[in-house]
């Protein structure tokens, strides 16, 4: 039992461990408001950004982190009161 629960443990990412490398590709003018875990190892990621700058190197860091696959941008907009964009991204984990 111990042999099968540590092999699992090397194959599989912690949900710890997931988060703490989202935070490693987050550049530091955009902020996640919310992350969620859907069906099929996917990731659903919402978030605010300075600009759409921002969030094109979020999503570049995304696409080529090894960790992630499948990313897909599902909307981008400009939030009017406030001088942000606010945006959601789906993700796939490998590995998960």
């Amino acid at each position: 039992k111990n042999a099968i629960l540590t092999a699992l443990t090397k194959e599989r990412k912690s949900w710890h461990a997931v988060f703490a490398h989202l935070g490693t590709v987050v550049p530091e003018q955009v902020w996640l408001t919310e992350v969620s875990a859907g069906n099929e190892n996917l990731l659903l990621i919402k978030g605010k950004a300075a600009n759409y700058p921002e969030v094109a190197a979020f999503l570049k860091k995304l696409a080529k982190d090894s960790l992630f696959t499948d990313m897909v941008l599902i909307k981008a907009e400009q939030e009017m009161m406030l001088d942000t964009l606010r945006f959601e991204v789906s993700v796939k984990i490998k590995g998960l």
